[in-house]
C-alpha cells in the first residue's frame, strides 16, 4: 500500500512540475533568459531535482529495483531543498508579497513540497542514515548561493529592476546581508534534513 501511495505521489510531482515549466515557457519573459528565465529561481530548480528524483523512483519501480543508501540520501538532499522552497515560500515571501493562486504557483509552491515530503514519509525505512549526511543538505543552498551571485555581479535581471533574486540575496544591502541569511537558511535547511533523518531512522 504504501509504495503504491509513494508511486502515486511521484506521478504527481512529475506532472506537476511539468505542467508549471510548460506554463512558465509559455508566458516568457522580457528578461535576462527569455522562455526560460524562471529557471534563475531556486524554486524552480528545486522543483526539478526533486521531480527527476521522482523520475528515477518510477523507474526503479518499474523495473523492480530497490534504493540503496546513496539514492536514498540523494532523495533526502533534494526533498529537504523542495520543502525549504515551501516553507520559504509560505512563512518569508508571501506575507511580503502576496500569496499567488495560480495553478502553478500552487503547484511549485506548495502542492509539491508537501507531496514530497509525505512521499518521502511513506518510503521511509528502508536503510538507516547515518547522522553526519545532514551536512551534504548545504551542497544546493552552496551552490545557488554562488549562482545567484554570479548573477548579480553580471547584472542579470531577475525580475524588473533587480539584479538579485531573492531579498536576501541582495548584495547592495550590507557587506554581512548574504552571509547571515545564508547561515539562517543554511541552519533551516540543515533542520529539515535532521527532521527527515529521524523520521527516517525510527521507521527503520
Amino acid at each position: 500500500m504504501k509504495s503504491k501511495i509513494n508511486i502515486a505521489l511521484n506521478v504527481f510531482i512529475v506532472c506537476a512540475v511539468a505542467y508549471s515549466m510548460m506554463v512558465s515557457y509559455r508566458n516568457g519573459s522580457e528578461l535576462t533568459f527569455g522562455r526560460w528565465h524562471d529557471l534563475v529561481y531556486f524554486t524552480y530548480q528545486s522543483n526539478i531535482w526533486i521531480a527527476m528524483v521522482a523520475l528515477l523512483e518510477l523507474m526503479s519501480a518499474s523495473f523492480r529495483r530497490q534504493d540503496c543508501r546513496w539514492t536514498r540520501v540523494t532523495k533526502l538532499v533534494f526533498t529537504s531543498s523542495i520543502a525549504l522552497t515551501g516553507i520559504v515560500y509560505c512563512f518569508i515571501l508571501s506575507p511580503i508579497d502576496g500569496f499567488r493562486l495560480e495553478l502553478d504557483c500552487v503547484f511549485l509552491h506548495v502542492a509539491v513540497p508537501i507531496a514530497a515530503v509525505v512521499g518521502w514519509i511513506v518510503s521511509s525505512g528502508h536503510f538507516r542514515i547515518a547522522w553526519r549526511l545532514v551536512w551534504w543538505n548545504l551542497v544546493p543552498p552552496l551552490y545557488y548561493f554562488a549562482f545567484a551571485t554570479y548573477g548579480y555581479l553580471r547584472n542579470w535581471q531577475f525580475s524588473e529592476g533587480c539584479n538579485y533574486p531573492y531579498f536576501f540575496m541582495n548584495w547592495g544591502k550590507a557587506v554581512w546581508w548574504v552571509p547571515v541569511w545564508f547561515v539562517v537558511v543554511g541552519a533551516l535547511l540543515c533542520a529539515i534534513a535532521a527532521v527527515l533523518i529521524w523520521i527516517n531512522n525510527k521507521r527503520s
